[in-house]
């Protein structure tokens, strides 16, 4: 079905390791909004409007949003969101936590290119990888599993031949 399909998207956002980053510019609403909520980092630009209509249609949400939601912005803002379906502005969106970055409609795409390029060039991408799988692996997980999980990265991450040239480089600056 349709909604099989559009939730293969969410699947392949969360878990590709790469950082997928999102522009919203315009009326972002419904599953078009449900489908950001995948995304890593989200910017907005100032004309951005954001609308969960879905309860007032009768119908549901999907994509996760009834997770992913709140895992962003807290329960109590997911809430407010979902059951009365008010639209926000970008400011709003940004202030609790939905958009990362706030932008003019003009500057939307370079703003985005511009987080690219500074995680492409500054992070390193397996560290990325790692930690973004984690992220989403941990959301539910108790802490001493966390824990576990963390240093299991950290020790493979630490073995890397780039290691101790990157730590002496960061301390250096």
């Amino acid at each position: 079905t349709f909604g099989e399909h559009f939730q293969e998207v969410t699947r392949a956002m969360i878990q590709h390791p790469g950082v997928i980053i999102a522009g919203l510019h315009g009326w972002v609403v419904g599953g078009g909004f449900e489908i950001t909520l995948s995304a890593d980092i989200r910017v907005g630009s100032t004309d951005t409007r954001i609308k969960l209509p879905e309860l007032s249609i009768g119908t549901m949400f999907s994509n996760g949003s009834t997770k992913l939601l709140s895992a962003i912005i807290g329960l109590g803002r997911a809430k407010e969101l979902m059951f009365l379906g008010d639209t926000i502005d970008a400011q709003k969106a940004y202030d609790i936590g939905l958009l990362n970055f706030i932008c003019q409609p003009k500057e939307l795409d370079q703003v985005v290119s511009t987080i690219a390029s500074k995680i492409r060039k500054e992070m390193d991408p397996e560290a990325v990888k790692i930690a973004k799988k984690l992220i989403h692996e941990n959301m539910d997980g108790d802490l001493e599993t966390i824990l576990e999980k963390e240093m299991v990265e950290l020790t493979k991450l630490g073995s890397h031949d780039g290691f101790k040239s990157k730590i002496i480089e960061f301390v250096e600056k």
